[in-house]
């Protein structure tokens, strides 16, 4: 803990410090800066841009030293005299809250993590309003709904036993909840964390999930490094957050502490990184990489070592430029934040200076190790001698323009002539590691490509083999990318010219988030018709949770019947269905009506299952070629609940 508030003091110290005037070219002391991004140890390279409007609490907030910074575990409930139950926790550990200085906190409500606001004036009262969480289904036993009531109800709070115990009071004489600080909880847990990912920065590759890749444009953008006192320093874009972790070789937990609150680019994936990391469940390697699997199976985050460079010593009289970057800095192919960062150095490494940009903001350094034999530095984070007459070198080209957007298909002119009706169902995304993610309508491809110059080449690789519906041109999207030779970025406009003279046109934008549907292929269920489906997992989507063990829930279609049958883990059931365009939906349901006492929540996860499938909307199935026939061996049924809840119920064949 006392490590944690060091780190914590030391970031809002940067904070302060950021405030002054700064020069936009240049990289920014860590660890905060008017937007840009901040390296693995908090060094911030700037991205000039325009200061946005600071949002207000309702009311002052005045940070109580003796509240923030700390981690409070809910203990109890006191009805203080009222109708309310009383409460005596029984994992104090799993439900917490962590007040911020800047006015936000982050909480652990059992299966779910959230955040948000916080204001307290100075007088002992205190405004909290819950911001986002994650929807996981908790066991039936969780007290998530009963810690969600404090935020709302929060008015005034104490601290007691000379800073151990926290009591929140409820407004107009309501109900009083104990939160004890972790350090002073009597039993303690170890808070080693696994060696193999201690000493090493961590930086985010991409996400795969049930129903798309995530990519990640600028990987050096979205870091993690473990401590070893089971602390972790995050660098989400922009901005910092500490965070405390356990990982014992197979199980990982990530819960967010405090954290910077600067106003990052529109392009930034921070709060989709940070909230990724707090669904951490179980972490893996593979050939080196750090692989991360989510909570519910609801995806796999990978990560890559970010190298140390090893500088070689300067001889003696030589420019010598060190490193005086306190946390250390990223080392860059070119003079500036848009060349992509090939390793990092740490403070007091030195190497021998062998120019300067133009602009006299960065100094190149002398590198064997490196492809060229050279590497780029912000000249702000080093400390140079000798360095008066360095010679101007010219920057490098940057790096192709090509990684980074969402290139959607609108037509091919030529020999393959094609007009594109819907270009959000065709899509590439290059990344710069080398690897290209193509949404292929209802299927997603992975790919490989080479650059030489203008010249690109692609090789397509894996691929789901959903039925897609019959105006798909998935297959023939895929066909010409793999004919590409040359390519060409004008703008928001990429052209790639074919072997056969034809031209693929590809436009930048959006992707639709509408999940894709199944097709018609095979009747109305896409062949799935008399297959024994078991559902494995259900709920919101990215946090869909596991069938309770010991119960089991199956679907099978019967499309002669126009029905679907089964069990729901208790009770039989049977619906009707209903074709729709490219899809069908389920209902009215009925059920046998029996009660099941075993195991412990099977009626609660049944009535969730039975509202599920009747907000069917969509479906995707997996195919597998076997014995030469394609088979479906599992896919996934879309839906939408009356409060606008978009959920996933994932099936599998026998």
């Amino acid at each position: 803990m006392k490590r944690y508030l060091i780190l914590m003091s030391f970031v809002l110290l940067v904070v302060l410090a950021a405030c002054g005037g700064q020069t936009p070219a240049t990289e920014l002391q860590p660890t905060v800066e008017t937007a840009g991004e901040t390296t693995e140890a908090g060094v911030v390279e700037a991205v000039p841009t325009e200061a946005l409007p600071a949002e207000t609490s309702p009311i002052a907030h005045v940070a109580d030293p003796a509240l923030v910074n700390k981690e409070w575990l809910w203990e109890s409930r006191d009805p203080n005299g009222g109708a309310t139950a009383a409460i005596t926790v029984p994992t104090p550990e799993e439900y917490n809250i962590i007040f911020n200085e800047d006015g936000t906190f982050f909480a652990q409500l059992d299966c779910n993590r959230g955040s948000g606001d916080y204001a307290t004036p100075g007088d002992g009262s205190i405004a909290m309003t819950l911001g986002m969480t994650t929807k996981a289904f908790c066991p039936p036993d969780s007290l998530f709904n009963q810690m969600l009531e404090t935020f709302a109800s929060a008015g005034s709070y104490t601290i007691q036993e000379d800073g151990a115990v926290l009591a929140i009071a409820w407004a107009n004489g309501g109900p009083i909840d104990t939160y004890r600080a972790a350090d002073a909880m009597t039993t303690t847990t170890s808070t080693a964390v696994d060696a193999a990912l201690v000493g090493k920065k961590w930086q985010w590759l991409g996400t795969t999930t049930p129903v798309e890749e995530v990519t990640v444009a600028d990987a050096s953008r979205y870091t993690i490094e473990f401590l070893e006192d089971g602390s972790a320093a995050i660098t989400a874009d922009c901005n910092t957050v500490l965070a405390q972790v356990t990982a014992d070789g197979t199980n990982m937990t990530i819960t967010p502490g405090p954290s910077t609150l600067v106003a990052c680019p529109e392009d930034s994936q921070a709060d989709l990184f940070t909230q990724q990391l707090s669904a951490a469940a179980i972490y893996f390697f593979q050939e080196g990489d750090l692989f991360i699997d989510l909570f519910a199976s609801s995806g796999t985050m990978h990560f890559e070592e970010v190298p140390l460079v090893d500088l070689p010593a300067p001889d003696a009289g030589e420019p010598t430029g060190t490193v005086n970057a306190p946390a250390g800095i990223f080392l860059r192919s070119g003079p500036g934040v848009n060349f992509p960062a090939i390793g990092t150095a740490a403070q007091g490494d030195s190497g021998t200076l062998i120019g300067i940009s133009q602009d006299r903001n960065w100094f190149v350094v002398e590198a064997p190790s490196m492809p060229d034999g050279r590497v780029w530095v912000a000249a702000a984070f080093v400390d140079a001698i000798g360095a008066e007459n360095l010679p101007t070198v010219q920057a490098p080209v940057l790096p192709s323009t090509l990684v980074g957007p969402v290139w959607q298909w609108s037509g091919t002119a030529g020999t393959q002539a094609t007009t594109v009706a819907d270009p959000t169902r065709y899509t590439v995304t290059f990344m710069a590691d080398g690897r290209a993610s193509i949404k292929a309508d209802c299927n997603m491809v992975t790919a490989t490509y080479t650059l030489t110059g203008t010249g690109l080449s692609l090789v397509p690789g894996a691929s789901t083999m959903a039925m897609c519906p019959p105006d798909s041109q998935g297959q023939q999207f895929v066909q010409q990318l793999a004919l590409a030779t040359v390519h060409t970025v004008q703008g928001s406009e990429l052209m790639l010219n074919l072997t056969d003279g034809s031209t693929m046109r590809l436009v930048s934008g959006p992707v639709s988030s509408t999940p894709d549907s199944g097709g018609t292929t095979g009747g109305v269920t896409g062949g799935a018709s008399g297959l024994a489906f078991r559902v494995v997992s259900f709920g919101p989507v990215g946090a869909e949770q596991p069938v309770i063990a010991g119960s089991q829930i199956t679907a099978t279609f019967d499309e002669t019947a126009l029905s679907v049958s089964g069990s729901g883990g208790c009770n039989s059931y049977s619906a009707s269905i209903t074709p729709q365009s490219g899809a069908f939906t389920v209902g009215p349901v009925a059920t046998t009506l029996m009660a099941c006492e075993s195991p412990a929540g099977v009626m609660q996860q049944e009535t969730a299952f039975l509202a599920a499938l009747q907000g069917v909307n969509a479906y995707r199935w997996t195919q597998q070629v076997i014995n030469q026939n394609n088979v479906i061996t599992s896919g996934q049924l879309n839906y939408s609940l009356a409060d606008g809840t978009a959920g996933v119920i994932n099936l599998v064949t026998p």
